[in-house]
């Protein structure tokens, strides 16, 4: 019993100074003096100079989630707005990033905030996760429809009400998950077991991507009248709009899965909806020096780096 005592100790000490060094190891400064806002009874942060935001000049509005926000460079101005500005002079760039948000967010700050105007544009960034339905976007699609006419999901009233469980915490695996998932120790863990088909079936980051091509799904219905939404309100303010999304940089390479999701996706949109898209993994693919550009051990979001390598593609076509 000592000795079974003494292993788990020992155990539990090994994993608690992983844990340190991991936390060390995802170190980064904050954004000084983020320009906050508050829409829907929802506050965002974002990482951007409220003076950049009411000059008079020409702007480039890059829209996306944390991949977008890049917390870990934007104090260095090392974001992917902030790369896009250093080759662009003609146009004020600014970061419309969003942790831990969405479409529905995104509508929120452009429809009243973060207004484009005449002569703007707008690169839309889609991620992965965007798809999956929480209880704030089912509350923001409830606002939307009522506002705009944008499709509401189904399920979305039983979400709010709390008769079903979101997807992300609706089996006891991923209730654990949705409880440990903050520990860095975790995150390494799930990294590694992702990438080995067995487990892979067991992420809910699997079972989402599917939605992305489930057509008739209330997911897709619901993010593809979301991005029509936006696309013909950034057009209807005379402002170009740009459909993009952010490559997953875990695994830089042609075998990615997820590689083929967006393609099939933005194939659809272009067929049914008459959106085109941009797609940047290819030259990722062929300038990334690594096959794995993470900001460290245990946080999946892009190095600086990526931006810097991006930063030239996207210039280019939106020019």
């Amino acid at each position: 019993m000592k000795k079974i005592l003494t292993i788990f100790i020992s155990t539990l000490f090994a994993l608690f100074l992983i844990e340190v060094f991991l936390i060390f190891d995802d170190y980064s400064k904050k954004f000084e003096e983020p320009y906050e806002v508050e829409v829907n009874k929802i506050k965002y942060k974002l990482n951007l100079n409220v003076k950049e935001l009411n000059n008079n000049r020409r702007k480039i509005f890059v829209v996306g989630d944390s991949f977008i926000q890049g917390e870990f460079c934007a104090f260095d101005k090392k974001t992917l707005p902030d790369e896009i500005q250093k080759i662009n002079y003609n146009y004020t760039v600014l970061n419309i990033g969003l942790e831990g948000k969405s479409l529905p967010n995104y509508i929120d700050l452009l429809t009243t905030e973060i207004k484009p105007k005449k002569g703007d544009k707008v690169i839309l960034f889609l991620y992965d996760n965007d798809i999956f339905l929480s209880e704030e976007m089912c509350r923001l699609s409830i606002i939307h429809n009522n506002k705009f006419g944008i499709y509401e999901p189904k399920m979305c009233n039983e979400i709010i009400d709390n008769k079903i469980q979101d997807k992300s915490k609706n089996n006891f695996l991923k209730l654990i998950n949705s409880k440990v998932r903050n520990f860095k120790t975790v995150s390494v863990l799930k990294d590694a077991l992702i990438n080995v088909s067995y487990f892979k079936k067991f992420f809910f980051r699997t079972e989402y991507n599917k939605f992305w091509i489930t057509y008739e799904s209330e997911e897709n219905k619901y993010i593809t009248d979301a991005i029509v939404f936006i696309k013909n309100f950034v057009e209807k303010n005379k402002a170009e709009f740009y459909l993009t999304y952010f490559p997953n940089i875990t695994f830089i390479s042609k075998l990615n899965p997820e590689a083929k999701t967006w393609i099939d996706y933005f194939k659809f949109l272009e067929m049914e909806h008459n959106i085109k898209s941009i797609n940047s993994y290819s030259y990722l693919i062929e300038n990334s020096p690594n096959k794995r550009m993470t900001r460290s051990l245990s946080d999946d979001h892009p190095n600086c780096e990526v931006y810097k390598i991006l930063a030239p593609f996207y210039n280019n076509i939106i020019n």
